[in-house]
């Protein structure tokens, strides 16, 4: 769903990993993304502000998150 622009199915599919216990930082930030672009900034907040507290050195979360003014 992610290369064909279909947000609202992937963050679906998220959620479901998400009750599997399925921790993956790309994906999260995938999704974060995902929500920016349906124009959900909380959401896509929440999970860069869950990313930048455990990786604090990621440089690419926290430029992301500036870009965004998230």
């Amino acid at each position: 769903y992610w290369w064909s622009n279909q947000d609202a199915k992937s963050i679906k599919l998220y959620k479901k990993a998400m009750m599997n216990h399925i921790d993956n930082p790309t994906l999260s930030f995938k999704i974060a993304k995902a929500y920016t672009r349906l124009n959900d900034k909380k959401d896509a907040q929440v999970l860069l502000d869950s990313l930048i507290r455990i990786y604090p050195k990621n440089k690419e979360y926290k430029t992301f998150k500036k870009k965004f003014s998230l």
